[in-house]
């Protein structure tokens, strides 16, 4: 999934995301983009690769859908419309 704004900041003390947060990147302990449906890279403070749960895919959606401005993308075929429809209200 892709918003219009695909890169996301995080703070991990507040649990605030995005610039409609008021999370900036220079006060990010975060940034994280998707590249492809099962790709996604976050710069933080360690170096690593690793796999996530479906959960964690889950929020990083729900914060791709909240921050997106005009609209939404994601893989055809994907049921996404109920979840998509349900974080933007």
């Amino acid at each position: 999934m892709l918003g219009d704004v695909p890169a996301i900041t995080i703070a991990s003390a507040t649990g605030e995301f995005g610039l409609s947060q008021g999370v900036t990147v220079d006060e990010a302990d975060m940034i994280f983009m998707p590249l492809a449906p099962r790709l996604l890279v976050v710069i933080g403070p360690a170096n690593a690769a690793r796999s996530i749960s479906d959960d964690d895919v889950d929020a990083y959606n729900e914060m791709q859908v909240r921050e997106a401005l005009d609209f939404v993308l994601h893989r055809p075929g994907a049921n996404f419309a109920a979840s998509i429809a349900a974080s933007r209200n």
